[in-house]
């Protein structure tokens, strides 16, 4: 945080990719006297690994079940 807060002076919002690391960029501004959220706004994003696999989870369990769900299939 010290690196990027002294690369980047003008940040205003940080975006972190989850609640944790909010949180720790948080208790980084608290300890720096950096006001969040009046000079810094902070949002944590996270997605349960079980909510982003549901879909997958759903399709496995039709395809072993019989059911076709797809003729042409594709893997990412």
């Amino acid at each position: 945080m010290n690196e990027v807060f002294k690369k980047h002076p003008e940040v205003d919002g940080i975006f972190a990719s989850s609640d944790i690391i909010g949180m720790q960029v948080i208790q980084y501004c608290h300890s720096n006297k950096i006001d969040v959220p009046n000079k810094l706004k902070v949002v944590g994003f996270e997605q349960p690994i079980a909510a982003m696999c549901e879909h997958a989870i759903h399709l496995i369990s039709k395809s072993n079940e019989g059911e076709i769900m797809a003729k042409k299939r594709y893997f990412l």
